[in-house]
């Protein structure tokens, strides 16, 4: 199934389409500052993006509803990645567009480098998929 379009600004500013990081797979991860689950996960998020750097891009939503929260948790926990922040909590754009309100945070898709949707799930139930996906093409 082909992964909803979305586009957000990331810490910069700067407006980034999800349609523009084909070619590689990528990570969406759900998170919000307030969540105690989603502070948990940062080391193993990390420690993903370490293993297979350049190899898988993650996308970080963020859920919170103001800015400056959004932008110390990210500074803060050195989240890595493209993060960025959807502005409308539960019912922002790209919150909606993923049914995350029904699913809970944190939120992680996977998406295959065409941008097909590969698996839905928590983090650790995904490692297998993402170094399945990210390993080197033969």
């Amino acid at each position: 199934m082909e992964a909803p379009l979305f586009s957000g600004l990331d810490l910069n500013g700067k407006e980034v389409f999800l349609k523009d990081l084909r070619g590689r797979p990528v990570l969406i991860d759900f998170w919000s500052s307030t969540c105690a689950p989603c502070l948990k996960a940062v080391i193993p998020i990390r420690r993903i993006a370490d293993q297979h750097d350049g190899a898988l891009r993650i996308v970080g939503v963020s859920l919170d509803e103001d800015r400056k929260a959004f932008e110390a948790f990210v500074y803060n926990h050195h989240l890595p990645g493209i993060q960025i922040f959807d502005g409308g909590g539960w019912r922002g754009p790209i919150a909606r567009l993923y049914g995350v309100a029904q699913e809970g945070i944190p939120h992680y898709v996977l998406l295959d480098a065409s941008g097909r949707i590969a698996a839905i799930g928590d983090l650790k139930d995904l490692e297998d998929d993402i170094a399945r996906l990210a390993a080197p093409q033969r």
